[in-house]
């Protein structure tokens, strides 16, 4: 997004119908600007498999070295007052893992190299993590 959009306009720009929009795109080109379509992040193309950034390679290595220790593990707990609904707790986690690779990816070796692998799709209570047993549907 260039940076000489202050907020606002960005927000009506998201408002306007599509004609509206189109128009503005038109009168962007013939000014010599991007519209707001080129200011998206393209998507890249989906593998099963990708390489290692250096930070990840590093801590792929300090696991080689010493299996199964924290090195950059943050625990933490949140208390919440009041009731909590369990079910739509989950359902907001799995939306974060659907929309987030990096919640979603492992890693594994192939050809004696570390390579990221990207699941499909996980929901929380399929890896372990639900949230069944912490206090019946609504907990305290």
């Amino acid at each position: 997004m260039p940076k000489d959009f202050p907020i606002p306009v960005i927000d009506r720009i998201g408002r306007l119908s599509p004609g509206q929009r189109r128009l503005l795109e038109l009168q962007l080109k013939r000014a010599g600007m991007r519209s707001p379509s080129e200011w998206t992040i393209a998507r890249q193309e989906q593998r099963s498999q990708r390489i290692l950034s250096y930070a990840q390679e590093r801590l792929w290595f300090l696991d080689q070295l010493v299996p199964d220790n924290p090195f950059y593990n943050l625990a933490m707990a949140t208390l919440i007052k009041g009731g909590v609904d369990l079910r739509v707790l989950e359902e907001c986690v799995n939306e974060l893992v659907r929309r987030h690779e990096s919640m979603r990816t492992t890693f594994q070796v192939v050809e004696g190299r570390p390579v990221q692998v990207i699941s499909a799709g996980v929901a929380a209570s399929d890896r372990g993590g639900g949230f069944a047993g912490v206090g019946g549907e609504r907990a305290r």
